[in-house]
């Protein structure tokens, strides 16, 4: 197994911009993720136009995926003219959409959905639930160039008893209750049904203090140890 990148996801406006242009320079192969949503804006874990703005002037090469939620994701599956936050994921590499938590996911997706993913040309992560892997073979039929999130807990931090072996041709993440004190027993794990695979993990809730805030030392401590296997 080869870990191609680590995503941390949930910096927000009390984060430091500088902080992370240094910890990208020391860990190039690390990718912050900017969680977005309509009704969240602005509160822990999801940063606002502003404060992305500003971090986007602070390091212009740094590897940036959009973590669409709630309503956006919504707004996607019904097919709207507009992908949501545009002038965010205009800036981004990667996107992805969050279904932990909707609803009708079963149901037959309209094709402006997929029409919308096309048109964005930018590899689409779909955070996998147990009513939307439907939608991931639709979307890989059409073309679209999309990876699979494997997050049982859906951001809210708890380890599976087993982790789910990759999806074969598709480049697959990990997440689900990571942190530095787990990482070095979990990515073994992960390897035993990962095997020659690359993949990439996804951390958020472990990463935080007591308080909820952004912890830069546990970053730091989980990249570390992340590197053995980049």
């Amino acid at each position: 197994m080869k870990i191609k990148t680590v995503t941390i996801s949930g910096v927000d406006n009390d984060v430091d911009s500088a902080a992370l242009v240094e910890l990208s320079r020391v860990f190039p192969f690390v990718e912050w993720g900017i969680l977005l949503s309509k009704s969240r804006e602005g509160t822990k874990r999801y940063p606002d136009k502003v404060w992305f703005n500003q971090l986007r002037k602070a390091g212009k090469c740094l590897r940036l995926s959009g973590h669409l939620c709630g309503t956006y994701v919504k707004e996607i599956l019904k097919g709207k003219d507009d992908f949501p936050c545009q002038e965010v994921i205009n800036r981004i590499d990667r996107v992805q959409l969050n279904f932990k938590g909707l609803t009708g996911l079963n149901a037959q997706p309209r094709q402006g959905f997929f029409d919308l993913l096309q048109h964005l040309d930018k590899d689409v992560i779909f955070q996998m639930t147990g009513e939307n892997r439907h939608l991931y073979h639709m979307a890989d039929v059409r073309g679209i160039k999309v990876s699979l999130l494997f997050d049982a807990s859906g951001g809210e931090g708890g380890v599976p008893e087993l982790w789910p072996v990759p999806q074969k041709g598709a480049f697959c993440g990990y997440a689900g209750g990571l942190c530095s004190d787990n990482l070095r027993l979990q990515l073994q794990k992960i390897a035993e049904v990962a095997g020659n695979a690359e993949i990439w993990i996804d951390a958020e809730s472990g990463l935080r203090s007591g308080d909820d805030a952004f912890d830069l030392e546990k970053v730091r401590m989980f990249l570390e140890i992340a590197k053995e296997w980049v």
